[in-house]
């Protein structure tokens, strides 16, 4: 009949509607979750913190301070992370 049919349109439609709205709520979370890019970028900044050291050294260059060298001790917790998430003079674990 016809309830049948706009009860099951509704139910797809409420699917959809929650699925969506838990897509929105993890792009949204700063950290962790599906969508999550932090230790990428760590690994990256890590990389190229490297690079940079190993450039000014073969130029002659004074070495660059890495960028978490440069942070403010208040801004960098006891377990060595800062608040957003970059870890302060150490590697990530994720080396290979």
């Amino acid at each position: 009949s016809i309830l049948t049919l706009q009860s099951i349109l509704f139910a797809f439609l409420c699917g959809a509607h929650v699925l969506v709205l838990r897509i929105i709520q993890e792009l949204w979370q700063a950290s962790g979750g599906v969508f999550n890019v932090d230790e990428v970028l760590q690994q990256m900044v890590f990389g190229l913190e490297e690079e940079l050291e190993l450039r000014s050294r073969a130029s002659g260059l004074p070495p660059v301070s890495p960028l978490s060298a440069s942070l403010p001790p208040s801004s960098i917790r006891a377990d060595g992370l800062t608040p957003w998430g970059l870890v302060a003079g150490r590697a990530t674990g994720l080396e290979l």
